[in-house]
């Protein structure tokens, strides 16, 4: 897996690192207009939100990206999923907790996917074609089939840890989409303005 953090100048003083896992289809380089990610420009660019202020930024980030590109983003999140959550929780003495769970789960997928819609609707004005999608099961896993299954170029994810942090500490999720990813991630850094350029 390669990495390497790069700054788009047509996108201001953005820092993020890319990585291409082994599993991500090479493409060749390309002309003007290119990504700066070493091949075709995307023109699918898949968005994992948790709601947080570094996956806004991330969104932020991949919308101005799709503007310049012409490209579509796909904005997804993962709700909680009972089926595995309360695996551990389905002893007859646990059944009433378990039936809470479940019903607490489904209540916090509704209220994400009107979360999400009405987040999708306040990026209209950056004039790039938004699309909506909830995801289910286990977060890195679903986001990855999310990307197989529709075609996405690139995956921009938020992370919590500075430029300079190895990519180890960004976070379980942003480590295995990273490593699991069939085509470029890009993952976002926070305060990215008052950011330090990092060692190449």
């Amino acid at each position: 897996m390669a990495d390497g953090v790069v700054n788009l100048d047509a996108l201001g003083a953005v820092r993020y690192t890319s990585f291409m896992s082994d599993n991500a289809a090479s493409v060749p380089a390309s002309g003007s207009g290119s990504s700066g990610l070493g091949g075709q420009p995307p023109r699918c660019i898949l968005v994992s939100t948790d709601f947080s202020p570094a996956s806004d930024n991330a969104l932020d980030y991949a919308l101005r990206l799709a503007q310049k590109l012409s490209a579509s983003v796909i904005l997804c999140h993962c709700a909680p999923q009972p089926d595995y959550e309360v695996a551990g929780l389905v002893s007859p003495g646990m059944r009433t907790a378990a039936a809470a769970f479940i019903e607490k789960a489904m209540e916090m997928a509704i209220a994400a996917r009107v979360e999400l819609a009405e987040l999708a609707a306040r990026k209209r004005d950056f004039g790039v074609a938004i699309s909506i999608e909830m995801l289910e099961g286990r977060p890195a896993d679903a986001i990855i089939l999310a990307a197989r299954r529709s075609g996405a170029d690139l995956i921009v994810i938020g992370s919590r840890s500075r430029p300079g942090i190895r990519h180890l500490l960004l976070g379980s999720v942003a480590e295995k989409v990273v490593r699991a990813a069939p085509c470029p991630v890009l993952v976002v850094h926070p305060d990215d303005q008052q950011a330090e350029s990092p060692a190449q």
